[in-house]
């Protein structure tokens, strides 16, 4: 059993001790605080290592980790895209609001998470004439339609005064012509930030 001397008594005492037995002074509670300092030295020094990294790395090895983030980014938006094209569901046709998107709404919701990344990506494929999983009159929608639905989702165009009959707004069957369009009007819209990101989708 190890023993220490006893910093008050200068007494031979074992370090598992609760007290010294012949002075009484504590024993165990100083051994835990010393423990507690040295983890406290530690965490400082980690954390010091982290604020020097951060503040001080090579602007080569910092644009490297950007441009990491920046593909792995990418590769979610593409892999939320690609799952949205797969999806099953469809446009119903109503006599008060036209067309109505019935489907799993979670993976146009997950791509409010990228805000104006998913918006380029978006726009990029609103002119797709490849088909998406979802039907509309028991035909397949194009998938550009599926990017415009979304788009319009978590993008307010409500105080910009566009016209009724904007190219932007497509229907379900949209030729191919039209989503060309489409795509023309988005990219006007996002040059001129014509547009507020909603906070939260209906």
């Amino acid at each position: 059993m190890p023993l220490k001397i006893c910093p008050d008594c200068k007494s031979q005492v074992s370090d598992r001790a609760p007290h010294c037995p012949k002075c009484g002074r504590p024993i165990a509670e100083a051994k835990k605080q010393q423990k507690q300092a040295i983890i406290m030295v530690v965490a400082l020094a980690m954390a010091a290592c982290y604020v020097f990294k951060l503040y001080y790395l090579d602007p080569r090895e910092m644009e490297r980790m950007h441009q990491e983030a920046l593909e792995t980014q990418d590769t979610y938006i593409s892999n939320l895209l690609s799952g949205l094209q797969r999806q099953p569901g469809k446009f119903e046709s109503t006599p008060d609001s036209g067309w109505l998107f019935r489907g799993n709404p979670t993976l146009m919701n997950r791509l409010e998470d990228y805000g104006e990344a998913a918006l380029t990506r978006l726009i990029d494929c609103v002119d797709s004439t490849e088909p998406a999983n979802i039907t509309a009159d028991n035909q397949a929608v194009p998938f550009g339609v599926l990017c415009a639905t979304a788009l319009l989702r978590f993008v307010d165009l409500g105080e910009y005064d566009l016209p009724p009959d904007w190219p932007g707004y497509i229907e379900p069957t949209a030729t191919a012509v039209e989503l060309q369009q489409a795509k023309a009007a988005w990219q006007e819209v996002a040059a001129a930030g014509w547009y507020t990101l909603r906070d939260n989708f209906p």
